[in-house]
């Protein structure tokens, strides 16, 4: 009787032990939120926004909440062991008011901090904008290029660049991840209008593209080197990397049997031989410059497949092949 009374005890104090690591692990959800408070946390619904401070912790806990209720779980959990297990030892429960006055106080000086911390990562995100932009654009864009901070709340820079005319200037933003995109291919051509149609000229001539087909293309980076804005682009035009996203083919009539050949024309002829990206690539066919099949390559499956969807709201005619998904050859 003795002996079962012993291990009731020591299954007891496993148990607590057990217990007592949980409830110091299950202040991770709060410790999480309180350094997102100083790192600062991406959100928004009709806009982004980037938040410090008291914003942040509550951001990230509606969002830890939002995804599996953990922060709620374990606030119940350290309630319900704090009076079951924690009151019953003083040592643990003065461990217990430091460790939760420590997170606590944390919270505190990210709120109070909150300005700082938006200028330090503001200040400290130039260095690796810098490094985005000379791989994107070269050096020469990166070293003549002078910032001001737009909106320190969605962290947006305007940049000057000679690559523009003077008074332009194109954006710089950091979203979620810390991950930087920017404006300088779209402002550039629409500060030079013709670019993109020529430089789709060229890209036609040099991928051997068939008369009577068009392209789309994603510009991927450009190496502007020494540019000015008014200096012949035609010099960009070599140092210009690029993926073909979409065939454009326009015929009178489509039918079935047409897109069907021109998919496999597509597929077959021109796929293999021309720069086209990581992303999705399509198939565009019109009818007389209306929108009526397009079809994309699904060509990252295991089995490559092609699907079609027909433009019912734009052209009048009729196709069997919508929302149907073939191998392809």
């Amino acid at each position: 009787m003795e002996k079962n009374t012993d291990n009731k005890k020591l299954i007891n104090i496993i148990g607590e032990v057990i217990g007592t690591v949980f409830f110091f692990a299950s202040f991770i959800p709060f410790i999480y939120a309180v350094y997102k408070g100083f790192t600062g946390t991406f959100f928004g619904f009709m806009s982004f926004a980037w938040f410090f401070g008291l914003s942040a912790i509550i951001v990230t806990l509606a969002y830890e909440c939002l995804i599996c209720l953990l922060p709620l779980l374990c606030l119940i959990y350290q309630i319900s062991f704090s009076r079951k297990v924690i009151s019953k030892y003083p040592k643990l429960q003065i461990a217990a008011w430091i460790f939760t006055g420590a997170v606590v106080v944390s919270a505190l000086a990210s709120i109070f901090m909150e300005n700082v911390s938006r200028e330090r990562k503001c200040r400290n995100l130039q260095p690796v904008i810098r490094e985005y932009l000379t791989s994107k654009y070269g050096d020469d864009v990166a070293d003549n290029s002078s910032f001001e901070i737009a909106s320190q709340t969605g962290i947006i820079y305007d940049v000057h660049t000679p690559v523009l005319p003077d008074d332009k200037t194109y954006e710089v933003m950091v979203t979620q991840g810390d991950r930087i995109t920017d404006t300088l291919v779209t402002d550039f051509s629409g500060s030079s209008p013709d670019f993109f149609a020529e430089f789709k000229k060229y890209i036609i001539a040099k991928e051997n593209i068939p008369e009577g087909m068009d392209i789309n293309i994603d510009i991927l980076s450009i190496d502007f080197q020494d540019y000015h804005y008014g200096d012949d682009y035609a010099d960009l035009f070599s140092r210009t990397e690029y993926s073909i996203k979409e065939i454009i083919v326009d015929l009178n009539t489509v039918t079935d049997e047409a897109v069907l050949d021109l998919t496999k024309k597509v597929w077959k002829e021109i796929y293999p031989n021309i720069t086209v990206g990581q992303g999705s690539f399509y198939l565009m066919v019109t009818e007389n410059g209306v929108n009526a099949v397009e079809v994309f390559f699904h060509v990252y499956k295991e089995r490559p497949t092609v699907s079609f969807l027909v433009w019912e709201s734009e052209w009048d005619g009729e196709s069997a092949l919508n929302g149907v998904e073939l191998d392809l050859p």
